[in-house]
């Protein structure tokens, strides 16, 4: 007895499958980022105070605000158990912020792993934060220009107020090309 199988059938079948599946991983993937991505009350012309018990194995983001300059700070407890820190902001691609694809910013992802979305796709594990501030990282904030205690991480509006002027210096260098060539 030979069963006739009709290829329309298995063809909706497969594709009812794999629609389902899609539907269901972006559904969770969808909900762990923006759980992996959620900011912190904003910081405006003061230092910014990270309690030492919030800097977890996946990144906290602190929106800051010093004198009209807006940027992020991220958090993180590297798998060595040192805290690191760094803006949200690539330090390649701020320079060449006039570029539409360069967006200069990076987002968390499940693993956690962070993702740049310039789209080079560079995908950084939490040991890469505060390592480099060469082309294609976010750019560190070193222990020097923080303050480390049992209770807090403080990252002064002194500081910051010079990295507005960083930041405004790397804008105006606008080199060309790409750092993921």
């Amino acid at each position: 007895m030979r069963i006739k199988i009709n290829p329309a059938i298995i063809l909706t079948a497969v594709l009812t499958m794999l629609c389902g599946v899609s539907v269901f991983a972006a559904g969770n993937s969808e909900q762990e980022r923006n759980a992996l991505n959620m900011r912190k009350t904003k910081t405006v012309n003061k230092d910014l105070v990270i309690p030492i018990e919030d800097i977890k194995e996946y990144i906290n983001f602190y929106p800051v605000e010093i004198d009209g300059f807006q940027t992020e700070i991220m958090a993180v407890k590297a798998p060595d158990g040192t805290v690191r820190t760094a803006f949200n902001a690539c330090h390649f691609c701020y320079q060449r912020s006039s570029d539409p694809k360069a967006l200069g910013y990076f987002t968390q992802i499940p693993g956690p792993r962070l993702v740049s979305l310039c789209g080079s796709e560079r995908v950084y594990t939490m040991d890469k934060i505060q390592v480099s501030s060469a082309a294609c990282h976010p750019e560190p904030i070193m222990n020097e220009n923080k303050k480390i205690t049992a209770s807090s991480v403080t990252v002064t509006k002194e500081y910051l107020l010079k990295a507005k002027t960083m930041f405004n210096g790397m804008k105006l260098m606008n080199e060309k090309g790409s750092c993921c060539d």
